[in-house]
């Protein structure tokens, strides 16, 4: 990668851990770390605390992209604020976009965690010292989702990844015991919980005389107890 000290657009990296969280009311939000400091990167890059006080001081977001792509733009990310690990962020992945969506459902399956900046340094914001480069003012331009970090310890924090459900989408009650499982429950949790919605809810204990009134009847009792949790999750 060639790198000028000023002006060309770069790409640097950040950290987490990984694990499934699960909320009814803001879907493709997650949290995580855009860059971490004192940190050397692949690239022999290595940013320093205050490196982004002039964009957090200047706006409140910035594009979140994939792989760094401008035309894959899959949303934003907002609440930077600098501590004491690095440049934290809340990423909100797009509602209705496909490759937000193609994003959102490779990070639920934990196969797409990477994540990297997109930045240039300003001037006299960056030092270099044998083959490490030290950037203390950059302005952040975006912070993509990717494949392969330039870091191969940046990761996003998929622990805060959050989804939600339509009841309307339930099509059968194993899709109703899969979004019980997404949300932290043992599969025997889940069909117990399934079986005592279904003793206590009349919309969902209809007989059924045919095939077709079985798939019928089952899609009718998965929306119905969906419907119920969600009004647990919003009451």
């Amino acid at each position: 990668m060639s790198r000028k000290l000023t002006g060309d657009t770069d790409h640097g990296c950040v950290l987490s851990t990984v694990e499934f969280k699960f909320d009814s009311t803001a879907k493709g939000s997650f949290e995580g770390y855009a860059s971490v400091f004192s940190n050397i990167d692949s690239y022999g890059d290595m940013m320093l605390p205050g490196a982004f006080e002039e964009t957090i001081a200047k706006r409140d977001q910035v594009p979140m992209l994939f792989n760094h792509w401008m035309d894959n733009l899959i949303g934003k990310a907002s609440n930077l604020k600098e501590d004491d690990i690095g440049l934290k962020f809340t990423g909100r992945l797009t509602p209705g976009a496909t490759m937000a969506n193609d994003t959102y459902q490779h990070m639920k399956a934990g196969a797409l965690d990477g994540v990297s900046i997109g930045y240039r340094v300003q001037p006299g914001g960056a030092d270099m010292d044998g083959k490490i480069r030290t950037l203390s003012r950059v302005d952040l331009l975006e912070i993509s989702m990717v494949i392969s970090p330039a870091n191969k310890s940046a990761r996003a924090n998929l622990g805060s990844l959050k989804s939600d459900f339509d009841p309307d989408e339930m099509k059968s009650l194993a899709d109703v015991e899969a979004f019980l499982r997404d949300a932290g429950m043992s599969r025997v949790e889940a069909k117990a919980f399934i079986a005592k919605a279904r003793a206590i809810n009349p919309c969902v204990t209809q007989e059924e005389t045919t095939a077709t009134d079985a798939a019928k009847s089952e899609q009718e009792q998965a929306v119905a107890i969906a419907t119920m949790i969600r009004s647990f999750k919003t009451a």
